[in-house]
């Protein structure tokens, strides 16, 4: 069974007090935004806030402190919205200051001289108790959540500001959002981290994250098997399946975003549900945590169509989805609400008629109390007024009285009338879709998490604990080193050779066979591509002659000659 990780968060989400370094009261300045969120947010919260501007005595009429050594108490929390946050970070550790956010970008997303800022960072820190959020992130933690909502909430997690606020704005549809840490760079607190902290809260019905890389596997196996012993369901974004997104990836937040196929095995092992995009995943978030476990593993389709029954079925079959095979009662009772030659058996093609007048509520509830329906599908492709609102009004209804989980798609363009929106404001069981892709997609991704839940939970044997105390002092491997661990594990590797000259690379290439890749070998240059230390596709002698003599000449530069060899392979 799971351990939560160590350390506790609840000082950074609900601090006694907070500093703001680098406030403003300049009209127009972006950190006069920021402090204005970060002090009503403080407010909320009942903490002190704390402006710090050497240049201001007041700001806003609150007293302004010349740097965190000034303070009448040493904060929770401070946040460093100065572009060089490293005097105010080196106050903070001396201080004893819980959690330190710096909202600076320019580090490891930056190349090799932003690595090496955001390792200064990170040396600051070291031997301290103080934690920190960043660099290059965003101040999503400090926006205003509602607190009139009720039912699971869901937490989020991003390692981009602007990509969570989908889910955030789930709040304007009745689902309470609880948190949202928005970890930029990682460069200490992970993903992982708070993780494993919102798995704990009270009332969590799931933890949404948008990810670009898992900076710490292993913390991150930890959490996401906590949160599994929880019922916690984790629903993820991971950006970086294409070439072009690990590039994006890798200047964002400095993170290699990895092989798809790994990250897509290692999520089926821990039943995380991934999502393609950033509609699919709140569309989901939203159905999973107002729905309970299944009680069937059926589906049920009513519409007023039979074309509309002829596209679903297509799409039910297309994820894998089973249709509900009705009880022979349920078919007999159908046939009396819905006249021949219309189809009663599923999908039930009802002509329209029927659901617009008395018939309607008893259809549905008819395939409802089939027991071998989980979850019921009505599509309207279009609103057909007044019956379809008839259709709606019976559904939402219905969805009040019924266990089983009942799903509109409504697929029109046309933005649904007032008289629809108050239909499902008021029917907040009612799972309303603009896309039956959507729509199926939430379905398969509820039916599949519940059932791998009932499977044992994997133990991370492969994985050992690394403690975020000691993460930084743990030696980065090169290529051929790596490759000698992962032989020890049993996996198999093509032929490669280390060589230090043009010449050998060529003699090289020749003994292992055209096309060969050439790569710059550094324990210190960890993103080789992006500082232009990797060739691929090399099948000529004169193109490995050339792509050597230019790597080697790169990697002198980048490790003062220090490093002078390369991988063939």
């Amino acid at each position: 069974m799971s351990e939560p990780l160590a350390t506790d968060l609840g000082l950074f989400f609900h601090p006694r007090s907070i500093a703001v370094v680098g406030a403003s009261d300049r009209e127009g300045s972006p950190n006069r935004t920021y402090w204005n969120l970060i002090r009503a947010w403080g407010g909320r919260q009942r903490a002190e806030v704390f402006p710090v501007n050497p240049n201001r005595d007041t700001i806003d009429d609150v007293p302004c402190f010349a740097d965190l050594t000034s303070l009448p108490v040493v904060p929770n929390v401070v946040a460093i919205l100065t572009g060089d946050p490293i005097p105010s970070l080196r106050e903070a550790v001396a201080l004893g200051v819980d959690f330190v956010v710096v909202f600076a970008s320019g580090y490891a997303e930056a190349g090799t001289d932003g690595a090496r800022r955001q390792r200064e960072l990170k040396d600051v820190l070291a031997g301290s108790l103080t934690r920190l959020i960043g660099p290059n992130t965003n101040l999503n933690t400090f926006e205003k959540f509602r607190d009139d909502l009720t039912g699971k909430k869901v937490a989020l997690i991003t390692q981009s500001g602007h990509q969570g606020r989908p889910i955030y704005l789930l709040q304007e549809l009745g689902v309470p959002v609880s948190y949202w840490a928005p970890t930029g760079n990682e460069a200490d607190l992970s993903s992982a981290d708070f993780l494993s902290w919102f798995v704990d809260q009270s009332d969590m019905g799931a933890v949404a994250l948008y990810l670009e890389a898992i900076s710490d596997g292993s913390a991150f196996v930890r959490a996401a098997v906590h949160a599994r012993s929880h019922d916690v369901p984790l629903l993820v974004v991971k950006s970086g399946s294409s070439e072009a997104g690990k590039k994006t990836a890798l200047t964002h937040t400095g993170k290699l975003a990895g092989s798809g196929r790994i990250v897509d095995a290692f999520f089926d092992k821990f039943n995380i549900i991934r999502l393609d995009t950033l509609e699919e995943w709140t569309d989901t978030t939203r159905f999973m945590v107002r729905t309970d476990r299944p009680t069937a593993d059926g589906l049920a389709v009513v519409s007023i169509s039979g074309g509309t029954s002829a596209y679903s079925a297509d799409l039910v079959a297309m994820f894998d989805l089973q249709l509900a095979e009705f009880a022979a009662d349920t078919v007999s009772t159908l046939r009396t609400h819905v006249p021949e030659p219309l189809k009663v058996d599923n999908p039930v093609d009802t002509g329209g008629h029927p659901l617009g007048d008395h018939r309607g509520v008893e259809i549905l509830r008819t395939v409802l109390n089939d027991p071998n329906v989980g979850v019921l599908v009505c599509p309207l492709a279009a609103p057909f007024p007044p019956l379809s609102t008839k259709f709606l009004g019976d559904l939402a209804t219905l969805s009040e009285e019924s266990p089983t989980p009942i799903c509109v798609v409504w697929s029109s363009p046309l933005v649904e009338s007032d008289e629809v929106r108050a239909i499902l404001d008021g029917a907040p069981r009612l799972h309303f879709f603009r896309s039956f892709r959507h729509c199926l997609t939430a379905i398969a991704s509820w039916q599949r998490y519940h059932s791998r839940q009932r499977l044992p939970i994997p133990e991370p044997t492969l994985l050992a604990p690394i403690d975020s105390t000691t993460r930084s002092e743990a030696p980065i491997l090169d290529e051929l080193a790596a490759r000698s661990l992962l032989l020890e594990f049993g996996l198999t590797a093509p032929a490669e050779e280390r060589v230090s000259s043009p010449q050998s690379a060529v003699d090289a290439a020749s003994r292992i066979g055209f096309p060969v890749v050439v790569k710059g070998l550094s324990a210190t240059v960890q993103h080789k591509m992006a500082e232009g230390l990797v060739a691929l596709d090399l099948d000529t002698t004169e193109g490995v002659r050339t792509a050597t003599e230019q790597i080697l000449r790169r990697l002198s530069e980048l490790t003062n000659g220090v490093d002078s060899e390369v991988l063939v392979a």
